[in-house]
């Protein structure tokens, strides 16, 4: 059985009456059609929202053909992400003015617009039940989705800044020294195209507030799955887990060092290091004294050693991009 119900957002969808997470439906949404009976042809067709018409709690859906039918949510699954749809407002605002700063933002927006509307089609994929919020999204398959989103959510802040920085170039352009004509043309321009960039970015922005507790949970459920996992080792580590700090291994290992010296000459701080052996970090490279670099080589370290503690040490100097660990005693890490 099919049920709607109300959300701060507006009307959700079921999903085809599964289990799977439902998605609060919102203008500009596209949707798919099915559980028709008295217009059951449209049943399979995908249609973009315009609008819920508040008092019959119904949908404006605009279908493919340019056709516009009231829709009720029940019959309704949410499929994607709307582009945004420029519809000439950008050749117009070009043609109204010549103004250069005017022209610029005109031709930053329209390079803009496609990466934006490939970033919210990913986003969609997100946020569909069928896709990464879908109720058996875990492991390395949610590990997957929250990567596309993070790269969904960096696209579309890079669009957003670049709109902003047009809208910040707009508001400077001075129209002192233009004539009534080409000034009132100006003023035309640059609000048209600072309401369709504004517009724009609220589409954006929207996208990104639903994608939030999305990905949250994907990340969650990847990091879940991450950690129950066997960490991996060197290759000669003989514990399954590994959840004791560094500076505890270290200790333990002094003391085991201590403990299997004679009583009569317990062994010096030094001795035992020299047990341990000293650890040596160095750039990556030939010789003895390789060029600075981002890339280091560490020599030396013990067996018990993984790279959760490797990772956890070197962090604190910068964001460790790679390691290796070798099955040896010896690694490299990237900055």
């Amino acid at each position: 059985e099919e049920r709607t119900r109300r959300s701060p957002g507006g009307m959700t969808a079921s999903g085809g009456g599964g289990t799977e997470e439902k998605v609060s439906l919102r203008e500009h949404d596209i949707v798919e059609i099915s559980g028709l009976n008295g217009a059951s042809e449209l049943n399979g067709q995908t249609g973009r929202l315009l609008r819920l018409d508040s008092e019959t709690e119904r949908w404006q859906v605009r279908l493919p053909d340019g056709t516009v039918k009231a829709i009720r949510p029940d019959n309704l699954t949410f499929k994607g992400l709307g582009p945004i749809e420029d519809e000439g407002t950008l050749m117009l605002v070009g043609m109204a003015t010549d103004q250069a700063t005017v022209q610029r933002v005109v031709e930053t927006i329209g390079v803009e617009l496609p990466k934006a509307n490939s970033a919210l089609q990913l986003v969609g994929h997100v946020i569909a039940p069928g896709g990464g919020a879908g109720s058996r999204r875990e492991g390395s398959d949610a590990a997957v989705w929250a990567k596309l989103g993070r790269q969904a959510e960096l696209d579309l802040r890079a669009t957003l800044d670049e709109m902003q920085k047009g809208i910040e170039s707009l508001d400077s352009i001075a129209s002192d020294a233009l004539g009534p004509k080409a000034a009132g043309d100006l003023k035309m321009a640059r609000r048209d195209l600072i309401t369709f960039t504004q517009g724009a970015q609220e589409r954006l922005e929207g996208a990104l507030k639903r994608m939030r507790p999305v990905l949250k949970v994907l990340q969650d459920s990847a990091a879940a799955a991450e950690k129950a996992q066997k960490p991996r080792k060197h290759g000669w580590s003989a514990e399954d887990t590994d959840e004791v700090p560094l500076h505890e291994k270290y200790r333990h290992a002094f003391e085991q060092e201590a403990a299997s010296k004679p009583a009569k000459a317990a062994p010096s701080p030094a001795a035992i290091g020299g047990a341990l052996k000293a650890i040596t970090v160095k750039y990556q490279g030939k010789g003895d004294n390789p060029a600075p670099s981002d890339n280091l080589y560490v020599k030396g370290l013990p067996g018990w050693v993984t790279e959760a503690d490797v990772e956890a040490l070197f962090s604190e100097l910068g964001e460790v991009k790679s390691m290796r660990l070798k099955t040896a005693d010896w690694g490299s890490i990237a900055f």
